[in-house]
């Protein structure tokens, strides 16, 4: 059974006439019988009764006529979501996000939904090492994250989106009530740094060491909302980035922008040159309209 068997059915249902068949499907009279009783055979039962050109339906034709219907639709509505979703206009994204660019990624799928593209976005929040997630083989078409935390990877491309800062946060009872111009008076302090393997630990330990102080670290999480819930119940501080510190609306800490070249994050959107995914385009194209001088800086 064809579609092209069901097409014909259906029209010589309609129109009762094998020649007038023939003429709405462009094809001689012979091809349109032999096609409709290789159907029968088939099926097993006749769906005309013939009398000459003219026909009329048989009681199990009149029974088949809506099921072909039904076949026919489900054809085409398979058919075009395979090739939406080929092209891009179906699917779904899924997009990895660390906690210091939730803000970036969550302006972009908002806009992106706004578009209603019949493509659905999945965020998923990475872990303190990207390299472990893209590890466990986790196919991201989009990365959003400070350049730190992305590695380095051959066909991957990547643009800066935004830049922000790094703070010093202190519980709200701690002796220092600004930014202080000595650091070194912060190496008595109690300290609270993302897990080793987390790259921002490095960056933490990296910028007290540029201000000539060896921070005392009395504890590590790789969770940003213990790491602030611990600092505003005063059980130590610690240097993170702005993003996080708007994206959690706890209370009980001050925080401190701090200045240097070494305080300045670059928050960028990876993704595969590639583009394996057709949907992916879509984002892309997003992104530019977007982030139109990013992608002409990267240019």
């Amino acid at each position: 059974m064809t579609t092209e068997q069901l097409t014909i059915f259906i029209k010589a249902a309609q129109c009762l006439n094998f020649s007038d068949v023939a003429k709405r499907c462009y094809v001689s009279q012979p091809l349109i019988s032999r096609q409709i009783n290789a159907l029968e055979q088939q099926l097993g039962v006749p769906l005309f009764i013939r009398n000459g050109n003219r026909l009329r339906l048989t009681m199990e034709g009149e029974a088949f006529l809506p099921e072909a219907w039904k076949v026919l639709n489900s054809i085409t509505d398979a058919t075009q979501k395979v090739q939406h979703l080929h092209s891009g206009q179906n699917g779904s994204l899924l997009i990895g996000v660390a906690a210091a660019s939730f803000e970036m990624c969550l302006h972009c799928v908002r806009e992106f939904n706004k578009l209603e593209t019949g493509i659905v976005p999945t965020v998923s929040e990475l872990s303190g090492s990207v390299e472990s997630d893209l590890a466990k083989d986790i196919a991201y078409d989009f990365l959003f994250a400070p350049s730190y935390k992305i590695p380095n990877s051959v066909g991957q491309e990547m643009v800066t989106i935004s830049t922000d800062s790094l703070y010093l946060v202190v519980p709200e009872v701690s002796p220092i009530k600004a930014l202080p111009e000595d650091f070194t008076v912060l190496a008595d302090l109690p300290f609270i740094f993302f897990d080793s393997y987390d790259q921002f630990s490095t960056v933490q330990k990296a910028v007290c060491e540029n201000r000539g102080f060896v921070p005392i670290i009395t504890r590590y999480t790789n969770h940003v909302s213990a790491m602030l819930i611990s600092i505003a119940a005063g059980k130590g501080c610690s240097i993170l980035p702005g993003g996080i510190l708007r994206l959690l609306n706890i209370k009980g800490y001050q925080s401190y922008p701090i200045p240097g070249d070494d305080c300045i994050v670059k928050n960028v959107v990876a993704w595969n040159k590639a583009l394996p995914n057709p949907a992916a385009n879509r984002f892309l194209d997003l992104l530019r309209s977007i982030y139109p001088n990013s992608f002409k800086t990267k240019q």
